[in-house]
């Protein structure tokens, strides 16, 4: 059964796509250069997901993200914790 939820954040005018797999704290998962989230941390989610509330980001110009020329790619860990509904406690 898949109980990821797949939504898109618009921030500073990107539209980010993101995942959110499991319940608990979070930890919140970026990948490389020229992957996706499944590409990535496919076989890696079902695990995490068992203890942890997974918040996996597509960054700019990466899978359903687009890439925007206009405006410079804002940081990782910025859209990590603005994802991250309790920061302070978040595992980036």
């Amino acid at each position: 059964m898949d109980d990821r939820t797949r939504a898109f954040a618009d921030i500073n005018g990107l539209r980010l796509y993101y995942e959110i797999h499991g319940s608990g704290r979070p930890v919140v998962l970026l990948h490389g250069g020229l992957l996706t989230i499944d590409f990535m941390f496919g076989p890696l989610l079902p695990t995490l997901a068992a203890r942890r509330q997974v918040v996996a980001v597509e960054l700019q110009g990466h899978g359903r993200t687009p890439r925007r020329l206009t405006r410079p790619p804002t940081k990782g860990p910025t859209w990590a914790r603005w994802l991250s509904p309790n920061t302070s406690r978040s595992t980036v």
